[in-house]
């Protein structure tokens, strides 16, 4: 999902050229497009394989992100690769990728390969819903979701030992000694 607000984008995408023509009568959308596995180049999906193995991660999908700018009336569309200022989305987690096994941490990630010399580069996951990846980006093109999974460290909580005569529990987990100051204790000294 987009997640920059439309009126963000107009004021990045509409031209002046552009402007004249809306008063001509002409209609311009903003559109993008998600594709997916299918429509995704192999040299793309080389390079990613290449960088999901480097940092061990395994890849769920690919997808193609293309941004459109529509002449509707005109019948007409136009590519655009990169933006001056990054856009923000919202990728949701496929239910079949998430973990269902608790003694496993997912964590996904999106890399992104662009370019003529398949440039590749993970971003940044701007949230922290673990069911979401929220990037930033300026590129249109290949995008891939990959994740790690990481054993689930339980820990294990220690309970201090209290003595009943004294109720402090004991900061190294042992039996506390009762304070000689105490009624029905002896001071040796």
């Amino acid at each position: 999902d987009l997640a920059t607000p439309p009126s963000e984008l107009k004021d990045m995408f509409i031209t002046e050229d552009d402007k004249y023509v809306v008063d001509c009568g002409e209609d311009i959308n903003i559109l993008v497009e998600v594709r997916g596995e299918d429509v995704v180049p192999e040299d793309d999906k080389e390079t990613s394989v290449t960088e999901a193995n480097a940092k061990g991660y395994t890849i769920a999908e690919y997808l193609d992100l293309t941004l459109l700018k529509e002449y509707l009336t005109q019948g007409t569309s136009e590519k655009i690769h990169e933006t001056p200022q990054a856009l923000t989305f919202v990728f949701d987690i496929p239910t079949g990728f998430l973990s269902t096994d608790k003694d496993v941490v997912r964590t996904f990630y999106v890399g992104r390969v662009h370019g003529d010399d398949n440039d590749f580069t993970w971003l940044e996951d701007k949230d922290t819903d673990p069911s979401t990846v929220t990037i930033s980006t300026d590129k249109f093109s290949t995008y891939v979701l990959a994740y790690k999974d990481v054993e689930n460290e339980v820990t294990t909580q220690t309970t201090p030992t209290v003595d009943p005569d004294n109720s402090q529990p004991d900061p190294n987990n042992n039996v506390t000694q009762p304070d000689a100051t105490q009624p029905g204790t002896q001071d040796t000294t």
